[in-house]
């Protein structure tokens, strides 16, 4: 399940780039929780963490193709993520 989030990662980075334009020195975890329909489409993104950043994340996640789940129904997965300047 990892490896469709990691190719996308660069747009992950874009999202938080975006933000340190806002508020620079922001670092931090975003905590992603994401519901995986049989189809392998995300039909669902929670996160905490820095509100517009999580937003801009769960629209990433929102957005990947999944591989349609072997067992037949819905699967709850979770990633999280840590920002910070290098």
């Amino acid at each position: 399940m990892v490896l469709p989030v990691r190719r996308r990662a660069e747009d992950i980075q874009v999202c938080y780039e975006a933000q340190l334009k806002n508020l620079p020195g922001l670092s931090g975890r975003v905590d992603t929780t994401w519901v995986i329909g049989k189809d392998g489409r995300v039909s669902r993104v929670v996160t905490t963490g820095p509100e517009v950043l999580g937003a801009c994340v769960a629209k990433v996640i929102k957005s990947i193709r999944f591989q349609p789940p072997l067992i037949g129904c819905e699967v709850v997965s979770d990633y999280p993520f840590v920002f910070h300047l290098e």
